[in-house]
């Protein structure tokens, strides 16, 4: 029962995705490893949303590894466990916390040795800066375990860049990037075990650096990504974008940023959607979105939008329905969910 459940939310989550975002480019999908273990290891921008679109979207079905304290409302602690997500904790959580990632890495190690996907991200927090930060060391914590328990299991590490155009604003665009598995028996075979390590590492952030703009100069930092923008990079190719960084040489220049024209059909467009959703436009714009983390800002709106809509066309479908033959109503929703979903791409 909870498959099922998990391939249904699974189901939804994609197909509300589609609609939210105006472009989703998946590349890489012949990447994907068949029938063995694999480590799914992405950098992090987006809160929430990273995860749920490789889930939904990516053909890869893994268990999560999230921070605890999403956990903590009684019904997104259902939610978030029927779609396979566990809690990790942090020092922030409280040291005594700390001991319960015990029990959890052993779970995962578990999960790799019976062949499953487990996703993680390695950077252990998230940012809107464009780079990949440094690594943290719980994904090794749990390869480790489980190479212990079977020294001669073949686990693939898969590294997998998120790429967004401008996550805080709607409609946004991604690019998901799937690189290239990393054998980990191949890249620690005769290798000392402690520089197992430090091998894994560079290895997984050598493969990140190539999925997602990345800026590693950080003293430099707005600098080039003043540039990038002035080059009117887009940031859906990573591979365009770090030629640009590796050739720019700094100079203390200021890049002004002129102000993107919006073409009259995208305005349109953007006024009509308005239009035709505003009582989940008005009350969006009254809770104060700007509360929120920058990162986590496209997390509560796909929430805040996916299920407003549907409770709006109930409420439209239920009134209608006393008025008008139900096939009519039916006729009608479709075409409004159709027309909104035309116009996020048109914008």
């Amino acid at each position: 029962m909870k498959r099922l459940i998990n391939e249904v939310l699974r189901f939804l989550i994609g197909f509300g995705l589609k609609s939210y975002y105006k472009k989703i480019k998946i590349s890489g999908l012949e990447n994907i490893p068949k029938d063995k273990p694999l480590l799914i290891l992405p950098n992090h921008q987006n809160g929430l949303i990273d995860p749920i679109l490789i889930g939904s979207l990516c053909k890869l079905n893994p268990y999560y590894l999230a921070r605890s304290d999403v956990f903590k409302n009684p019904i997104a602690n259902w939610f978030l466990r029927t779609i396979q997500m566990m809690p990790i904790y942090r020092i922030r959580d409280g040291r005594d916390l700390l001991q319960k990632n015990e029990e959890i890495f052993d779970q995962c190690a578990e999960l790799l040795l019976h062949s499953k996907n487990l996703m993680l991200f390695p950077e252990g927090t998230h940012g809107i800066d464009r780079k990949v930060r440094i690594l943290k060391n719980g994904f090794y914590h749990i390869l480790s375990r489980a190479l212990k328990l079977n020294p001669d299991l073949d686990v693939q590490i898969l590294p997998i860049g998120f790429n967004y155009k401008h996550l805080e604003q709607f409609p946004d665009s991604v690019a998901i990037k799937i690189g290239s598995p990393i054998s980990v028996q191949q890249l620690i075979k005769e290798q000392d075990e402690s520089e197992h390590l430090c091998l894994l590492k560079k290895a997984v952030k050598k493969e990140l650096i190539k999925l997602t703009t990345h800026i590693d100069d950080q003293e430099n930092y707005s600098e080039v990504f003043e540039y990038l923008h002035y080059k009117r990079v887009d940031f859906l190719e990573p591979d365009v974008n770090n030629q640009i960084i590796a050739s720019y040489q700094i100079s203390k220049t200021s890049y002004p940023i002129e102000a993107k024209k919006v073409s009259f059909m995208s305005k349109f467009a953007r006024i009509l959607l308005y239009i035709l959703n505003f009582p989940i436009v008005l009350i969006w714009r009254l809770s104060n979105p700007k509360r929120f983390d920058i990162e986590f800002v496209s997390t509560f709106r796909f929430a805040y939008a996916a299920l407003g809509y549907v409770l709006y066309m109930a409420v439209i479908a239920c009134i209608a329905w006393c008025i008008i033959p139900f096939k009519v109503v039916l006729v009608g929703i479709v075409l409004h969910y159709s027309l909104s979903k035309l116009l996020v791409k048109v914008i």
